[in-house]
């Protein structure tokens, strides 16, 4: 079949081969050149790992299916031929693990429990303005930090790695974008400020 004929299906068959032959060299080999194949069908080469017995290898192959997916939800739906072979217990573990990996990267982040702001050295408190930092934290702040949190949750929850919230990534672009409007206006109103009091200053001499 055109399955058969891949370049996956040809290396599984021979790494299988070689595992039931006993021929611990080519195994070692082929071995070797795993990662550069299972990236491209994590789900297919995780059953591999498993019947094989790799530990490493399938959970290698979990973590590339959740960076994959979307949604890991949509794992659920996937079929393979190999799911009529392998164990049900199989599939269980790596469902079990996807679910856990949601579950710890979306754990809810209470804004109000943070610790409370320091300055850069150490020693201002950020229920007072910061002389290093123009905008004083207050309730509107922590909303938009809520509301930022909230969606990374979201995000989390259906793709629960690093790749979902690194800067490059929108929400890790959204979050900058709104630090960055927040300082800048509360440097505007710091300067605006300092500027009507020069104003005053100068009025009196």
């Amino acid at each position: 079949s055109s399955r058969e004929k891949s370049p996956t299906g040809i290396f599984l068959e021979i790494l299988f081969a070689a595992r039931k032959y006993q021929l611990r060299r080519p195994e070692q080999i082929l071995r070797s050149q795993w990662a550069k194949h299972a990236d491209g069908q994590p789900l297919r080469y995780y059953f591999a790992a498993a019947r094989l017995g790799w530990h490493s290898e399938a959970l290698a192959c979990a973590r590339q299916l959740i960076r994959q997916s979307d949604d890991i939800s949509s794992v659920e739906a996937q079929y393979l031929p190999e799911m009529e072979t392998m164990s049900n217990v199989t599939y269980y573990h790596l469902w079990q693990y996807l679910k856990l990996c949601s579950k710890s990267a979306s754990a809810k982040l209470v804004i109000s429990s943070l610790p409370k702001l320091l300055c850069s050295d150490g020693t201002h408190q950020a229920a007072s303005p910061c002389p290093h930092y123009p905008h004083t934290v207050t309730s509107l702040t922590l909303s938009w930090i809520s509301s930022i949190v909230t969606e990374m949750q979201s995000a989390l929850l259906k793709r629960p790695c690093r790749d979902t919230i690194r800067v490059d990534s929108s929400h890790g672009t959204s979050l900058l974008n709104l630090i960055a409007k927040d300082a800048h206006s509360g440097s505007g109103a710091k300067t605006g400020g300092s500027s009507k009091g020069a104003g005053t200053s100068s009025s009196h001499h």
